[in-house]
């Protein structure tokens, strides 16, 4: 059975946040969080999202479709969501962190910790695979400088 948890928002008006968390052996394995104007619409996307995690394989189809991503693949979502694309730098930039071993890193895997490690592997001097093939025009090295 799903919750819906009402917020107020700063505007004054309340938002409804519709959640279902599925577990097995006491491990989340399914967290679908939606958000809406009306407790009404959390409450008929509650039904049908429960509706069809009861059918034969709903849920199983529901935890492939959430699969694990790695860093690389969230930047890919970031860059397909961006309606009108990046500049030459931040889309440089985006690029060697995809080829960077830190891209192949799960992204439900990592903590602070990780985050502080690439910062250091960074400042002194890491590089990325090269690229497979030429994004274009770049600096002289062909990677991004990271300057502190």
């Amino acid at each position: 059975m799903g919750t819906i948890t009402e917020r107020l928002k700063t505007n004054g008006k309340s938002s409804f946040t519709a959640q279902i968390r599925k577990k097995k052996k006491g491990k989340v394995i399914l967290n679908l969080v939606e958000t809406f104007a009306s407790k009404q619409a959390a409450e008929n996307w509650l039904k049908r999202r429960e509706k069809a995690l009861k059918r034969p394989g709903g849920l199983e189809s529901a935890v492939n479709a959430k699969a694990r991503k790695s860093v690389s693949d969230c930047i890919s979502d970031y860059i397909d969501a961006s309606p009108e694309g990046f500049g030459k730098s931040k889309s440089q930039m985006l690029s060697y962190f995809q080829r960077l071993d830190f891209g192949a890193s799960a992204i439900e895997d990592l903590m602070a910790r990780d985050f502080v490690k690439i910062a250091r592997e960074l400042l002194s001097g890491l590089q990325a695979r090269p690229p497979a093939k030429s994004p274009g025009p770049s600096s002289a090295s062909g990677e991004p400088s990271i300057t502190s």
